[in-house]
């Protein structure tokens, strides 16, 4: 047990900071989706508060498969158990790949927030297939 703790202590901030960005990236994610509520409430306003919390739970599960996705890279860069990633080039690479990827899930988020108005649904993959000429 002293042996792993031995080997585990050294790295106690950086996986504290890596669950504190994933905690920031929650946090992003769940403002991005209660404006989007806030942008689209007429299409939501006659929800009961049941069905609601419903969709609320239900975003928290898209949320963590989003961050799954979109901070796979970043987690990997920041728990690889190697000592040159103390290095200061190293943390601004993680950085700008969090910064980066959650950057462009934020985006896309923003942007569903306009776009549902105009089909009704969320943005899926199939609108790649509606621009594609």
């Amino acid at each position: 047990m002293n042996r792993i703790l031995s080997i585990v202590k050294p790295y106690t901030h950086v996986i504290v900071a890596c669950l504190y960005n994933i905690c920031l990236s929650y946090l992003l994610l769940f403002l991005a989706r209660v404006l989007f509520y806030a942008i689209n409430y007429s299409y939501f306003a006659d929800l009961s508060g049941n069905e609601l919390w419903a969709i609320w739970r239900g975003g928290l599960s898209f949320d963590t498969a989003a961050i799954g996705y979109l901070d796979s890279l970043y987690i990997l860069l920041m728990l690889i158990p190697l000592h040159y990633k103390e290095n200061k080039n190293y943390q601004l690479t993680a950085k700008i790949v969090f910064i980066c990827f959650n950057g462009v899930g934020l985006i896309m988020n923003l942007a569903d927030a306009v776009y549902f108005q105009y089909t009704n649904r969320r943005t899926t993959a199939s609108i790649f297939s509606e621009f594609q000429h």
